[in-house]
């Protein structure tokens, strides 16, 4: 009987295994065609114009197949967003909207994804100069999926609108209510990546508003509260710190105030692998206020 048992649990196994390998084998397929199908119609992108429509049907073809052929892989939702991208480059932007809306129904669990659509929505209507409709948008993504990474930089993305087209009063407004945003959603998800990015996208708020002291701060609670490495990359720690020093040596004319974050962070984490690093930035800019001092006093 136990070998009967133990036989049966083995076939069981053996499947689970199996359909994993199947599974993993199915994304695989669908990554490689839907490659080969971007590449295929890259040229689509380069001169819309030069290319006959029937090779935008065509290509709208090819990637309905694909949502055929793998409906439930976990990457059939971005062929979607694919296709809707079709559809935009030949100005049929109605119906790319409708292929997004369609997508988002279908995959209305999926949180990020609708996300994503939806902002691929708004594009359309920021490409018909329909800026009113494509903030609307925005706003509902902000509302309907704040904590997606899409809906966390949603706020900044409209405040960076208005400032790109020199709008003063517009982006004072939305800088203002994306700081709002990120503070409150940073608040409520501390000690998580949700606050890390919302303390970084706060830094910038202020840093666009001109308000130094404030964004200085934001960048120096990002590095004291999250130390650990996959937030504290090698990449994100040399732009901080540049950035926390450039504020503090030019724009607030206080080195100290950078060689204060530095050696908090020294003191909170002894033996901390970025310790040695930061300590080279409170002796070189010691060093820089010492002379700047000197400098003025001769004067």
């Amino acid at each position: 009987m136990k070998r009967i048992l133990f036989f049966y649990l083995g076939i069981l196994l053996g499947l689970f295994v199996l359909l994993q390998w199947l599974n993993a084998g199915g994304d695989y397929a669908i990554e490689r065609e839907l490659w080969q199908i971007n590449k295929k119609y890259e040229r689509l992108a380069l001169d819309p114009y030069a290319v006959p429509e029937n090779e935008f049907q065509q290509a709208v073809r090819d990637y309905e197949s694909l949502i055929k052929r793998y409906p439930r892989s976990p990457v059939t939702p971005n062929v979607y967003l694919q296709i809707s991208e079709v559809h935009a480059l030949r100005k049929n932007y109605a119906l790319a909207r409708d292929v997004l809306q369609y997508a988002i129904g279908e995959y209305k669990d999926n949180l990020e994804f609708c996300a994503q659509a939806m902002t691929g929505v708004a594009k359309t209507y920021e490409l018909e100069n329909q800026w009113e409709k494509a903030k609307g948008i925005y706003q509902q993504i902000i509302d309907k999926y704040p904590l997606t990474m899409v809906g966390i930089n949603t706020p900044i993305y409209i405040a960076n609108h208005y400032e790109v087209r020199n709008d003063s009063r517009g982006s004072q407004e939305a800088y203002q209510k994306a700081i709002r945003f990120y503070k409150k959603t940073a608040a409520e998800h501390t000690n998580s990546s949700i606050e890390f990015n919302c303390l970084r996208l706060l830094a910038n708020c202020y840093f666009a508003l001109g308000q130094w002291e404030e964004g200085l701060e934001a960048l120096g609670e990002v590095l004291l509260k999250y130390p650990v490495p996959n937030y504290l990359t090698e990449q994100r720690v040399e732009l901080i710190t540049k950035t926390i020093n450039l504020v503090a040596v030019q724009r607030l004319k206080e080195p100290q105030q950078a060689v204060r974050i530095y050696k908090e962070f020294i003191e909170q984490y002894p033996g901390h692998l970025w310790n040695s690093f930061f300590q080279r930035m409170v002796v070189e800019l010691s060093d820089y206020n010492e002379k700047v001092s000197e400098a003025s006093q001769e004067k």
